[in-house]
This record gives C-alpha cells, sequence and structure tokens, in this order.
C-alpha cells in the first residue's frame, strides 16, 4: 500500500481528464484507482489481462503476442493472468490510438513491451507510474524500457516507480524472478545525476526494521505473497531479502528521453 499512497500524493494534483501511463500494470490496484480519482490510463503490460468487470475499457496491441518466461510465472502464481476472455484489437498507428484516446476510455489495456510502446507518441502522457515491475526484465532491457517511458513523458512531469534494492551488488531474486539493484545501478538506469538526493545511506538502519516480525508491512501484505515458493515471502515465512525502493525521475526537456 505505500507504492500506492506515495504515487498517489505524486499525482493526484494534476488536473481531471489527464493521461497516465501505468508502465507493467498488470492487473494492479494503481490503475483503478487512478480511474477513479479521474484520470484516464493507458495500462500497458506484455502479459495478457481479462478487462475490468466495471470500467469501460479496451484492449489493443500493435504486434504478436509475446513470448515471456515471466508470463508463465504470473499465469502459474495469479489466478488473474489465466482469464483472459476477449482479444485485443490490432492497431498499427499512433494516429488511430490517438483517436482511442480521444473518446476518453477510462482504461486502455495495451498489450506491449515496456522497451518498444511505439503506439504511443513521443511528450505524450502527463505521468508515468510503475509498481514492482522493472525489476523482471533483466538490467539491460530495464535502461531500454526506462528510456521508453520517458520518451513518451511530457517534459516537466514525473515518472515515478518502485522497484528492489540491493545495498552492495545488484543480484537477482529467484523466488519473484526479479533483480534488486544497488544505488549506482538505479543511477544509471534512470539517468540520475550525483546531485539527485536518495537516502540509501540508511539501508542497513531500514532493513533491520523491514525484517523484524510483526511490523506494518507483514501484518499487511496481501496473502498471496506467502501461499508458494515463487513469491515474495515463500511458503509463509517472513524473511525479507532486499527493500522496496522508489524513484522519481523528472523530466527537464524534450531531448530528455
Amino acid at each position: 500500500m505505500l507504492d500506492l499512497v506515495w504515487m498517489i500524493e505524486q499525482v493526484k494534483n494534476l488536473p481531471k481528464g489527464a493521461t497516465i501511463l501505468d508502465a507493467g500494470a498488470g492487473g494492479g490496484l494503481l490503475q483503478f484507482i487512478l480511474v477513479d480519482l479521474g484520470f484516464n490510463v493507458i495500462s500497458v503490460d506484455f502479459a495478457p489481462r481479462p478487462s475490468p468487470l466495471d470500467i469501460p475499457s479496451i484492449k489493443i496491441m500493435h504486434q504478436a503476442e509475446f513470448n515471456h518466461a515471466y508470463i508463465d510465472h504470473l499465469k502459474s502464481n495469479y489466478q488473474n493472468a489465466r482469464q483472459e476472455k476477449s482479444r485485443p484489437i490490432i492497431i498499427r498507428s499512433q494516429k488511430k490510438f490517438v483517436g482511442l484516446l480521444s473518446k476518453r476510455i477510462p482504461i486502455i489495456l495495451y498489450q506491449a513491451d515496456l522497451k518498444d510502446m511505439s503506439l504511443c507518441p513521443d511528450n505524450f502522457v502527463d505521468a508515468v507510474v510503475s509498481v514492482s515491475a522493472l525489476e523482471h526484465l533483466g538490467r539491460e532491457h530495464t535502461e531500454k524500457a526506462v528510456k521508453e517511458c520517458i520518451r513518451v513523458l511530457k517534459p516537466g512531469r514525473a515518472f515515478l516507480a518502485t522497484t528492489s534494492a540491493a545495498e552492495k551488488k545488484d543480484w537477482y531474486h529467484h523466488n519473484s524472478m526479479g533483480w534488486c539493484y544497488t544505488e549506482s545501478s538505479l543511477r544509471k538506469i534512470f539517468q540520475l545525476p550525483p546531485s539527485v538526493s536518495s537516502n540509501f545511506n540508511s539501508y542497513r538502519q531500514i532493513f533491520a526494521e523491514l525484517r523484524k516480525p510483526g511490523n506494518k508491512l507483514h501484518v499487511e501484505l496481501a496473502q498471496f505473497y506467502f501461499d508458494s515458493p515463487h513469491n515474495g515471502m515463500p511458503w509463509g515465512v517472513w524473511n525479507p531479502s532486499y527493500i522496496p525502493v522508489a524513484i522519481r525521475k523528472f523530466k527537464t526537456s524534450l531531448s530528455n528521453i
């Protein structure tokens, strides 16, 4: 919930009707909260997803379906990922895509690789958000995905992302199939200069608090994280291996891609 609260605080003052791109949205809550707040959402994920039952939406894609190991992981562990009932409409031009958005459909479910959202024009959306998605792409692909997210973002607007942090070196968390990145890696991935402040110097203190049984995160973490060996807390054992981290990246100019 902390991820969602932080992101909502960052975007809540955007004008009603603003367009927000949710990168790697899956079936996550944030996209629906944003609609409830009066925003239009481009919900991007490479995995097929069911349409929401009570929110007008349309499903689109611009190429054939994707083959990715993480899609199999999603279908094995999340019921929502197995319930696709309709196929996306194929759209091959930005003009048609922008025309769809002009109809103010609350959620556009765009099946696409985050490294190639070619239907979305440059400098187009009012914010980009991403909740615990980028770590599943791998280092090289994550850098490309971040550049693509910044490409579609309007100058002066923010890219808000949460992912997984590591203290000393990048490493792969097999249970959740995600990478954990050091501060230096995250600065490179998000093109953040040394002048941008961070609290990575408190990593050990934060990690010690996080690992204490019975803390707020432990009590409120969704049950599915504990239900299999392929999630963050295998078989219900509270044993955090990494710290969640939030990054805020502002696009400063038309050329800042």
